[in-house]
């Protein structure tokens, strides 16, 4: 298992340029250089990396920068090896304070907030790494890990996807419910009482103006629960999101996932506006359509 793409019904914010703590063990020379080139790698994705290596050139009080970089850090990217795991579990106490302090303070923070901190630790095993030298408190069997094949984006996708929050597989639209027929004890066939939802394809253009002006800071979660891509909503014009929205559907023939889509951020007021009994697919907001 590297990393299972859950379906998520609580969309996250997209972060321009994450910043993302490196804890590593200064172990081998070449384990301290393959670090060293992966923090590069991120920097150039668009990441903004906290590395101790990028700090040395002033004086540090190393445990105070450590404890305010997990603080302020959107995601703590911890690296696998076996010199890690041994002082992150205290196997091997002889050197290696930095590594037991920073896995101290990660173990007390997933363990005081657990469903705040556990998303923002993310273990990465490098290429030649092993699964089992990630700690235990990172859960190397039963939780998500991330295994780097290559410092490429194909090599690093799951990852670079999980910082940047860009989720490979994106939940569709919930449809209307299914009409299905009922069944009489004669064996007859019944009509079933679920009206279908109506494929809209247009409504007046008051209705429009109604619901925009009424959705106000909700168009956000609106775009969330439309999965409109987030590069697109962003070329909304400020202060005109809720109609960017709209016409957004409006393109690709789709308002018909509009009302389920306002019910399901809690606006049935707004969904109500669409059911007047003229909203049809040969409805038009101007006189001359209507003629």
């Amino acid at each position: 298992m590297t990393v299972p793409h859950e379906r998520s019904d609580d969309p996250q914010p997209v972060v321009e340029h994450p910043r993302v703590f490196v804890s590593y063990a200064h172990d081998s020379e070449d384990h301290k250089a393959q670090v060293v080139r992966f923090c590069h790698f991120l920097q150039q994705m668009g990441m903004d990396v906290r590395f101790d290596r990028w700090t040395e050139s002033t004086r540090q009080d190393w445990s105070r920068w450590a404890a305010g970089e997990i603080a302020a850090a959107d995601f703590v990217i911890v690296i696998a090896s076996a010199a890690y795991r041994r002082r992150a579990e205290d196997i091997d106490s002889s050197d290696g304070r930095g590594v037991r302090w920073e896995a101290a303070i990660l173990r007390e923070l997933v363990t005081a907030d657990r469903n705040a901190w556990f998303p923002k630790l993310l273990p990465v095993v490098l290429p030649g790494g092993r699964l089992t030298d990630i700690p235990l408190f990172l859960q190397p069997h039963s939780a998500s890990r991330y295994v780097v094949t290559d410092l490429t984006v194909p090599g690093t996708e799951a990852l670079l996807r999980t910082l940047t929050r860009q989720p490979r597989h994106v939940v569709p639209p919930i449809g209307p419910i299914v009409s299905l027929p009922a069944h009489r004890p004669d064996g007859t066939v019944a009509a079933n009482p679920i009206k279908p939802e109506r494929a809209i394809t247009r409504y007046p253009g008051s209705v429009k103006l109604d619901v925009c002006r009424r959705l106000g800071d909700s168009w956000r979660e609106l775009a969330d629960v439309l999965e409109i891509p987030h590069h697109e909503w962003r070329r909304f014009p400020s202060g005109w999101e809720a109609a960017g929205v709209w016409e957004w559907l409006e393109m690709r023939d789709a308002l018909g996932a509009l009302r389920g889509a306002l019910l399901r951020i809690d606006r049935p007021d707004l969904a109500h506006l669409l059911d007047g009994e003229d909203n049809d697919d040969t409805h038009d907001a101007t006189p001359e359509a209507r003629r």
